[in-house]
């Protein structure tokens, strides 16, 4: 019998699928080559085959004789449905032409719903056979004569626009042609592995392209990708990390230490760093003169805590941020906003003292570091803790006063600034020198009649604190009034250990007289009496007294 068989296969009446011409199936060319016979159901629909000729062949077996002889005499096997396309056509997808591959993947798309289980997905989903275009082309269906075949897993699901939105325009990752058609191809791929999502491999890959696109391509562009890639990843840090049970890992220091982070200076210029190296949108005016600032917040607490950023800045940074803005900053409302947000940060730090401790570490660096400092922003300036206090009487409150109240909207912090230096209200030594500054250099000039007032009105005051500290049972310090100042008849200053008050009178001569410093009229007997001004009388009589 089999002598037969060896006779029928040496005949020359056999046709090869995709061939015309009739052949012998022995002898084999090459030797050992093995025959056999399409799925049943494949026979009119396998598209084209690819199997290598020089391993073996499919006969036609299309004829009702010729199928008896194949499958009953010589006994050629008829391979299964599944068979065929996982053995003798997915393996040899990469290695054909692209318009082969074009025929074969229709055939084979319209059969996978069928076959489809773990090993041929990813079989399948491993294998370079999809023609990847550029976003718009795969949004558009179309393809390009040079060709770029891909993974269904190196590809990107041009219907997800949070994925798409992180790739630049010429980033060819999208699949081309019929294979992005949403109805057949574009599922099937998805299933293949096609990613509507990225892993924390693509989030790298993605660091990357941004590391190397930010030295030559549009700054703009790379920086507005950079911002929407580090928002999919806040939005998505959960899902990417679900896998990963050591943060500290070598894929996820790559987000620490690469400077993709998209940041700006206080120039408003565009910058990429470090997440060690900067701050995010919430602590922005603590910062941004100081250091690069990512303007947005986070908002999944993990990824915070992966990026350290739940950390406040430290108080040396702050308060070079506060000098800096008293230095460099123009915009009256900026110079606000920046300084009521440190004044936050300063009281937080003065009332988290430890119970029992006087003053914390913190507090007692930011006395001495801001000591004669102008630092409290009032109005339009500047100024130290010694030049401001609580409460200012209005007398006192003009452009040019030494000493300014505390703006209300303070008032919330009024322990701090106290802790700071800030006093409760002037004092002696404020109001000599509130005196002096009304003639500044020009200790001789003659003062008008409003100026006069207000020297007039602050020696009250200071003759009220004087009674005020003495009827508290305090000792006046003399040399408080070193230095002050009093209006003589002729509207001029002078030292007040140099001035007279006149209770002499008529006992006394307008000659006699002039060769006096005399007070003017308008300082009263008491107020001479609580200053200790000089009298006349205790000139000429040798009885004054000093209070």
């Amino acid at each position: 019998m089999q002598k037969h068989i060896d006779v029928i296969k040496h005949l020359p009446i056999f046709t090869e699928v995709d061939h015309i011409s009739p052949i012998p199936l022995l002898p084999s060319l090459p030797k050992n080559k093995k025959w056999y016979l399409l799925p049943r159901d494949e026979e009119n629909s396998y598209g084209k085959i690819i199997y290598p000729r020089d391993e073996g062949g499919f006969i036609n077996s299309s004829s009702q004789n010729m199928c008896y002889i194949l499958e009953d005499i010589i006994k050629i096997p008829r391979l299964a449905i599944y068979d065929y396309w996982r053995m003798f056509v997915i393996p040899f997808l990469e290695s054909q032409i692209p318009r082969n591959i074009d025929i074969v993947v229709e055939k084979l798309f319209d059969r996978l719903p069928s076959l489809f289980d773990a090993d041929l997905k990813n079989d399948l989903g491993g294998r370079s056979f999809v023609p990847a275009v550029t976003l718009n082309m795969s949004q558009q269906h179309q393809s390009t004569d040079l060709i770029n075949l891909a993974k269904p897993t190196e590809l990107f699901d041009p219907e997800a626009k949070a994925v798409t939105d992180l790739f630049f325009d010429d980033e060819q990752l999208f699949p081309a042609g019929k294979f992005g058609n949403p109805q057949k191809y574009l599922p099937i791929l998805k299933s293949l592995g096609i990613k509507s999502v990225l892993t924390l491999n693509d989030i790298i890959s993605r660091i990357d392209v941004i590391m190397t696109r930010k030295q030559t391509s549009n700054e703009e562009l790379v920086h507005a990708k950079a911002f929407s890639l580090l928002k999919y990843i806040d939005d998505n840090w959960d899902r990417l990390t679900l896998m990963t049970n050591n943060l500290n890992n070598a894929t996820l220091e790559s987000i620490l230490k690469a400077e993709w982070i998209p940041t700006v200076d206080k120039f408003g210029n565009k910058l990429f760093s470090k997440a060690e190296d900067c701050y995010c949108e919430k602590f922005k005016n603590l910062v941004c003169l100081t250091v690069p600032v990512l303007e947005y917040n986070l908002e999944n607490n993990n990824f915070i805590d992966f990026f350290d950023w739940d950390v406040y800045p430290d108080v040396k940074t702050v308060l070079r941020q506060l000098k800096l803005c008293r230095d460099s900053v123009a915009s009256q409302n900026e110079r606000k906003s920046i300084c009521i947000t440190i004044y936050e940060y300063m009281n937080e730090i003065s009332i988290s003292q430890t119970p029992g401790e006087s003053t914390n570490e913190e507090l007692r660096f930011m006395i001495e570091s801001l000591r004669n400092e102008p630092w409290i922003l009032c109005g339009k300036s500047f100024h130290s803790s010694d030049k401001v206090v609580v409460n200012l009487p209005d007398q006192f409150q003009n452009n040019d006063s030494l000493i300014v109240k505390l703006p209300l909207e303070y008032y919330k912090f009024v322990d701090l600034f106290k802790k700071m230096g800030v006093r409760d209200r002037v004092g002696v030594k404020d109001l000599v020198e509130f005196i002096k500054s009304i003639v500044k250099e020009d200790k001789n000039r003659i003062l008008d009649t409003r100026e006069i007032s207000n020297v007039i009105m602050i020696l009250e005051q200071i003759a009220r604190i004087r009674k005020d500290n003495r009827s508290e049972g305090n000792d006046n310090n003399t040399d408080e009034l070193e230095g002050l100042l009093i209006p003589n008849d002729k509207n001029v200053l002078v030292n007040f250990r140099e001035i007279y008050f006149d209770d002499m009178g008529s006992r006394f001569s307008d000659e006699e007289k002039s060769n006096y410093e005399i007070v003017h009229d308008s300082i009263t007997q008491d107020i001479t009496e609580k200053l200790g001004i000089q009298t006349l009388k205790g000139t000429v009589f040798g009885n004054y007294t000093k209070l």
